[in-house]
């Protein structure tokens, strides 16, 4: 566990927050503009930003929360 979330990771966070997207073409520009580092993930404080500029707040232990429910293998990431 690393703390991070992949692109799929992310859509399904935004789907929980009553968000819906797809993993499209729009849903990788926004994660590619948040994954600051070029990781390839996202991590706690990146979600956190790119949930807070679609106007969702979340608070850092939410975000590790949201992070860890949805961190598919395991690894403590959400990746692209």
């Amino acid at each position: 566990r690393n703390g991070t979330l992949s692109l799929a990771e992310f859509a399904k966070v935004c789907e929980q927050l009553k968000k819906p997207v797809a993993v499209d073409e729009e849903v990788r520009r926004v994660f590619t503009r948040y994954d600051y580092d070029r990781s390839g993930q996202l991590s706690k404080s990146e979600l956190r930003a790119a949930l807070r500029d679609m106007k969702i707040d979340m608070a850092a232990p939410e975000a590790a929360a949201a992070i860890a429910k949805h961190d598919a293998d395991r690894n403590g990431t959400l990746s692209l």
